[in-house]
C-alpha cells in the first residue's frame, strides 16, 4: 500500500513514543519527519513516595497516559505493588496496554472514545461518594476529571509522576522542508506540544507554521489551534492511538489527492 505516497508528515511525539507512528507512515509510502516537541521526565519526589505508601487507603487508581504508567509503576512495584482491593482504571487502550505490560489488570476503561469524559461516564465512577481516588498523571494538565469526581463526593488526590519539558529540537529541519515545499501536515497530540512547537519554530517561520495543516487528537485541541491563529486546515482524528492518527492521515491524503 502506498496511500501516503508523496506525503511528508511531521511527527511531534516524544522520541520514545514516535517510532511506531513513523514506521506506520513509512509503510504506506509516506515520509515521517520526527520533530519532538515534548520531553517526558520522571518526577518521583518525597511527596509521591509518601502517596504510594498510602495506596492501601485508596479505592480506585486512575492512569491518564502511558507515561503516567511507566513513570509511576517502578516506585509502586518496588514499594510492594498495588493492594488487592484497589481498582485500576485507564483513560484508553494505550494506557491499559502499558499497565498490562507491568502485569497490572485494568477494570475501568472506556469502551470507545478515550478521554476523561468517557471515563467519567463509566458505571464504576458514578457512585463514588466518600471513595478515595488517586489520579496518576504528569504535573499540571486538565482538572476536569478530578473536579467531576469531587462533585460526585469522591476524595481525589493526584500522583504527579512526570514533567513535560520543551526539548532543544532544532527547527532547521522544518525550515528546510518549508523552503522545499515538502512539509504537508503536522501531527500534534497535546496543547503543551502545540505551544512548544510555536516557540521552537520561532517568529521568523510563524507564517509558514500557521498556514501548515494540522492533524490533532480532539476537537478541544483543534479549537486551541484556531485560537492561536492556525489557518492551514485542521484534521481531527477519532482517537489518540497511532492507528487512529494513521487513518485520519490517510483520509486527509485521499481528500488532498481528490480521491474518495
Amino acid at each position: 500500500m502506498a496511500e501516503l505516497q508523496g506525503i511528508h508528515a511531521v511527527v511531534t511525539r516524544p522520541v520514545h513514543q514516535a517510532r511506531n507512528l513513523c514506521d506506520l507512515i513509512a509503510a504506506e509510502g509516506g515520509t515521517a519527519v520526527s520533530f519532538p516537541v515534548l520531553d517526558i521526565v520522571p518526577k518521583i519526589d518525597s511527596e509521591f513516595l509518601q502517596l504510594i505508601e498510602r495506596l492501601n487507603d485508596y479505592h480506585i487508581a486512575l492512569f491518564i497516559s502511558p507515561n503516567a504508567v511507566n513513570c509511576a509503576l517502578p516506585p509502586i512495584l518496588s514499594g510492594g505493588g498495588f493492594p488487592a482491593h484497589l481498582q485500576l482504571g485507564a483513560v484508553g487502550k494505550a494506557t491499559a496496554a502499558a499497565l498490562a505490560q507491568w502485569d497490572c489488570p485494568v477494570t475501568i476503561i472506556p469502551p470507545e472514545r478515550f478521554d476523561s469524559e468517557s471515563l467519567l461516564a463509566l458505571p464504576a465512577l458514578q457512585q463514588v461518594q466518600d471513595k478515595h481516588i488517586v489520579i496518576f498523571r504528569g504535573v499540571g494538565g486538565r482538572e476536569h476529571l478530578a473536579d467531576q469526581l469531587r462533585q460526585r463526593g469522591a476524595l481525589v488526590q493526584y500522583g504527579e509522576c512526570y514533567e513535560r519539558r520543551k526539548p532543544e529540537s532544532d527547527a532547521h529541519i522544518l525550515l528546510e522542508h518549508w523552503a522545499q515545499q515538502t512539509l504537508d501536515i503536522i501531527i500534534i497530540t497535546s496543547a503543551d506540544g502545540l505551544k512548544n512547537l510555536m516557540e521552537l519554530v520561532g517568529k521568523e517561520a510563524q507564517d509558514q507554521l500557521l498556514n501548515t495543516p494540522l492533524l490533532v487528537i480532539s476537537e478541544r485541541l483543534a479549537q486551541q489551534a484556531r485560537h492561536w491563529g492556525f489557518k492551514g486546515g485542521i484534521v481531527c482524528a477519532a482517537k489518540a492511538g497511532d492507528q487512529d492518527l494513521l487513518a485520519a492521515l490517510r483520509h486527509w491524503a485521499q481528500q488532498r489527492h481528490g480521491l474518495h
